[in-house]
């Protein structure tokens, strides 16, 4: 992201590279305190290169006495979601006793709703490019559109499927022809958890 620029000295260039990379690791922005101990500087002269940094538009300064108030300009804000493993609360999916950590995604993908992250297990969707390993982010909502790529609950299984409604009637398709379409003759007997919004695939094994 960051580049020489011939406006900036290189104590800010390298302030400005920490900054961004212990965002990456962290999901948050390094206190003054932290900035200055990587480069063994006093406080006083971080907040001085903060300063001249925003003032050349590089970053933005929160006032308001937050410690880790530094913002990185057009740098996307990761969020965490939660991982879903178990299904032992169907009240609230996103609950503790369902989570097993969290994965670090761009907001920009998961928007302002409420989100959550599951690793795909069955090859119910293998006709639509879904593998086994695949995750899929979905956003928490409880009305989608014929066709959407749903996550929820029937008869106590939680399913990823394609949501169709005709009527009062429900049908949940796979697009693999070894499980059939589920129809569900009561609308309210299926609970919507949330809409398919990101696939993410780890390649592992392969050069690129």
């Amino acid at each position: 992201m960051c580049i020489r620029d011939r406006e900036i000295t290189s104590r800010q260039l390298s302030i400005l590279l920490f900054i961004e990379q212990y965002l990456r690791n962290n999901q948050h922005p390094p206190t003054e305190r932290e900035i200055g101990s990587h480069f063994n500087i006093f406080q006083n002269a971080v907040k001085k290169h903060l300063l001249a940094l925003e003032k050349k538009g590089k970053i933005s300064l929160l006032r308001g006495g937050k410690s880790r108030g530094i913002k990185l300009k057009d740098y996307p804000v990761a969020v965490n979601v939660p991982i879903i493993a178990y299904i032992k609360n169907k009240n609230d999916i996103t609950s503790k006793e369902n989570t097993n950590g969290y994965y670090s995604v761009d907001e920009v993908v998961t928007g302002t709703e409420g989100s959550f992250l599951i690793e795909v297990k069955s090859d119910e969707m293998s006709g639509a490019g879904i593998k086994i390993g695949d995750k899929l982010v979905f956003r928490k909502m409880n009305y989608v559109r014929n066709g959407e790529l749903v996550a929820g609950f029937y008869n106590g299984e939680l399913y990823i499927r394609k949501f169709f409604q005709i009527a009062d009637r429900v049908l949940l398709e796979s697009s693999n022809n070894n499980f059939p379409t589920i129809a569900i003759s009561n609308i309210e007997d299926f609970k919507i958890e949330g809409r398919a919004v990101s696939l993410i695939r780890e390649i592992s094994g392969t050069n690129i």
